[in-house]
């Protein structure tokens, strides 16, 4: 199966390939591209999975053994029974930035209970990181074997081009850089990300609303006007994403700006299926269908067919519960019958809070949404669709959905956006989720009662600081654009030339309510409550021993200064940094590394 994209004209770059990888809470997906200059590019999703049936996703489920050894994967999992089993592993990593009032629970008798969020649990010997690497690995190597049957040459493709491929993966909006941190581990871990050279080049992350924009402005032919807005709603397993873009120029190409920060929501198809369960189960209860087996096969019946075409208009729904006729309790024919009102109780939980983002999300200041682009999995509910209509339809949105089974919107909008970034960009500037910053050192007054309580340090120019104060680089919800660099001046004293080597300095992001913080650590060194680490920002210096600058500080020491600029770039999907210095009247530049701390444990994701 595959689409060709419309670009306008042929690629034009370099031959290689580009391979997405969807790992959603409850399937995953792998959509290929294989660039070839003067070719207008196709994707091709991969339609063959063991046990898959000619699925084009597949269950996010993997079975351990004792030992914490992966024994089966994806569909080969519906023909085992093992305890161990995991699956919607990815709510493990969700930050608690995206914790709705649904899943904190609430005394709404229509809020997700406690128990409707139970996050799995691993098997004993088995990280989260170790999960992603196995489905990693199968998916991959699955990947690969449909490709080379399927296309034309595709065992010296694959030879030539899979060392040097680009990946691109999909997250949940609310995703940041430490849950991208576990992603890339895995990867290198699952050995297709290259721990040497240039292997890390490899990979490229796009958030989930974002390819579901690629997605949508492929596959429809959705009328947009300089200057108009649009919300597009990514209901997925897990999450919805939902995020409001402008149409900065609709020619010769079309261009996107993100107006504010996205909202991220753990209130996915995931969480109504576990309401439809708790329902299901209720009727069975007293019953002899009230085993686990039935409950298992007439939530999947509710999961596959009912949550999807309930309309919200028909009074009554029947799933099959027996292969035959038999009728016990509410078991009449094989079959129990739902009400409308029970099947809407199933949805209100999630629906609340999809409802009160889309009310922050179709509008900003004077910028309103005249459409809502709905897909994902869950974006297929009938119902979902129909409340999205009823109540922004008559104020002038129109709601716009695809004939295209909107569950491919992840895997081949993250081919589309990358394809499309080594083109022509799409979006152009991006919301900011933070506020970032750094930790400075302030000039010590011995009049100033917390400077006194921290304490002091002795500078090399001899003058005294004190450490922990904030200095915000920039703050949460600027709208940046993709190709900015935020810069930052430093001057670093030195006692000997010999120690201008590696430049080194912590990034922090701040998600509290302050809008002014005056300080990110305690007298001790630990960060205060709202700040959290992002990453080490690391530089050689040693390029910069030409514009050292002899000083004299008090009592005649002698010290060296440099002054340089350090860029970040915000605006991208993952960050980057480099250094920047002026030479003899000429700008020049150096990289810098992103180093992200270790995964140690679940509670840190």
């Amino acid at each position: 199966m595959s689409t060709q994209l419309n670009l306008g004209a042929p690629y034009n770059g370099k031959e290689t390939l580009v391979i997405s990888i969807d790992a959603g809470a409850s399937a995953s997906a792998v959509c290929i591209a294989h660039l070839q200059p003067g070719v207008v590019p196709r994707l091709k999703y991969v339609m063959e999975w063991p046990n898959g049936e000619g699925e084009s996703k597949v269950p996010s489920c993997i079975y351990y053994d004792g030992t914490g050894m992966a024994r089966s994967f994806c569909a080969e999992t519906r023909d085992e029974f093992i305890e161990s089993k995991v699956e919607e592993f990815k709510l493990i990593l969700n930050p608690p930035s995206m914790t709705s009032s649904t899943v904190a629970g609430s005394s709404s008798t229509n809020a997700a209970t406690a128990e409707q969020v139970a996050l799995p649990i691993l098997p004993p010997n088995v990280s989260i990181v170790k999960v992603y690497a196995d489905l990693f690995t199968y998916l991959i190597d699955n990947a690969q074997i449909w490709f080379q049957e399927t296309s034309f040459g595709g065992d010296d493709i694959w030879r030539r081009l899979y060392p040097s491929a680009m990946i691109v993966l999909a997250h949940p909006d609310g995703w940041m850089e430490t849950q991208q941190n576990v992603l890339r581990e895995a990867l290198t871990r699952a050995q297709i990300l290259n721990t040497e050279g240039t292997g890390g080049r490899r990979l490229e992350f796009v958030r989930e609303s974002e390819a579901s924009v690629h997605w949508a402005m492929q596959v429809n032919n959705t009328s947009l006007e300089r200057n108009s807005a649009f919300t597009v709603v990514d209901a997925g397993g897990s999450t919805v994403d939902i995020a409001l873009y402008v149409v900065d120029s609709v020619s010769p190409r079309l261009t996107l700006r993100e107006v504010k920060t996205s909202d991220s929501l753990q209130d996915g198809g995931i969480f109504v299926t576990r309401a439809g369960e708790k329902l299901i189960e209720a009727k069975l209860k007293g019953s002899r269908f009230a085993g686990e087996e039935y409950i298992a096969e007439a939530t999947g019946k509710f999961e596959r067919e009912t949550k999807r075409k309930f309309t919200g208009t028909e009074a009554w729904a029947y799933i099959k519960v027996t292969g035959g006729e038999e009728s016990d309790g509410n078991v009449a024919r094989g079959r129990i019958k739902l009400s409308k009102e029970e099947l809407k109780q199933t949805f209100e939980g999630s629906m609340a809070q999809i409802t009160a983002s889309v009310e922050r999300q179709t509008q900003f200041g004077e910028v309103k949404a005249k459409h809502m682009l709905v897909v994902g999995g869950y974006g297929e509910s009938s119902y979902l669709k129909n409340v999205l209509r009823e109540k922004y339809g008559p104020q002038g949105i129109q709601i716009v959905s695809s004939d295209e089974p909107s569950k491919k919107a992840v895997a081949e909008g993250a081919v589309i956006w990358l394809v499309k970034r080594l083109v022509k960009r799409l979006v152009v500037a991006r919301s900011v989720r933070s506020t970032f910053g750094i930790a400075l050192v302030y000039p010590y007054n011995n009049s100033n009662e917390e400077h006194l309580s921290r304490g002091h340090i002795v500078l090399p120019d001899r003058t005294k600081g004190v450490r922990g104060g904030w200095s915000t680089i920039i703050a949460k919800d600027t709208i940046v654009n993709v190709d900015h660099l935020t810069t930052m001046g430093y001057t670093r004293l030195i006692t000997e030339p010999s120690a201008l080597q590696v430049f080194e300095i912590e990034l922090f992001a701040f998600d509290g309510s302050d809008t002014t913080p005056r300080w990110c650590l305690d007298a001790y060194g630990n960060l205060l409550p709202s700040f959290r680490k992002v990453c080490t920002i690391s530089a050689d210096l040693s390029p910069l021993q030409n514009i050292l600058v002899p000083r004299s500080g008090a009592g005649g020491v002698t010290y060296w200064e440099v002054s340089f600029q350090l860029g970040i770039s915000f605006g991208s999907t993952s960050l980057n940094a480099k250094v920047l210095w002026t030479e003899q009247g000429r700008k020049c530049e150096g990289p810098a590394s992103i180093v992200l701390g270790a995964i140690r444990s679940a509670e840190e994701v």
